[in-house]
């Protein structure tokens, strides 16, 4: 929905594979504000969601192969 795309907590939204169609990135300032988020999605369908423990490895541009 672009009404989604322009909320504020929203950083990134993914069309996926799998049980889910969509993966959205969203930063909120405290658990609460992460909980008014999934609120505000759940006419859209079901959310389920997963957090960020660490990153081991830092996004990178994908570097082409040599021919």
């Amino acid at each position: 929905d672009p009404a989604v795309a322009g909320w504020p907590e929203i950083l990134e939204i993914h069309r996926i594979t799998g049980d889910a169609c969509s993966m959205l990135k969203v930063a909120a300032g405290s658990i609460g504000a992460f909980e008014g988020v999934i609120d505000r999605l759940a006419p859209y369908g079901q959310p389920s969601s997963t957090m960020v423990l660490s990153s081991p490895l830092d996004w990178h541009p994908i570097t082409p192969l040599p021919n």
